[in-house]
């Protein structure tokens, strides 16, 4: 059976109901599955989109609402990666590996940094 309703259900319930949540959860489990990754940040090309989000192993995916300003069409990933990795191996699971997300994890509450 598929995950997928369950996700989209409780990040609805959560105020995170847009398509692009449930895809950079996706995406952030198959980098965070992946040999040598030890953490991930991540921001959208997409002029209009500012979130971003960071993820490791011990905290999971952990958005960010405002990681640039709107209109700023620069975007991107960055890997952070074990030394002893090696990249080919690396390289191969992100690029050719099917994942299969089957499970539904935690979602915590927005938490709200103070200045």
């Amino acid at each position: 059976a598929s995950v997928r309703p369950a996700i989209e259900s409780v990040l609805a319930a959560a105020g995170l109901g847009h398509h692009r949540v449930a895809e950079a959860l996706v995406l952030a489990a198959k980098v965070l599955s992946a040999p040598g990754i030890v953490a991930e940040v991540c921001w959208s090309d997409d002029p209009a989109y500012t979130t971003g989000y960071v993820a490791d192993p011990q905290f999971g995916y952990q958005r960010i609402a405002a990681l640039k300003v709107s209109g700023d069409p620069r975007g991107g990933r960055v890997f952070f990666v074990d030394p002893e990795t090696t990249l080919d191996t690396l390289s191969d699971y992100l690029e050719f590996r099917p994942v299969l997300c089957n499970a539904l994890g935690r979602i915590s509450p927005p938490t709200f940094w103070s200045e």
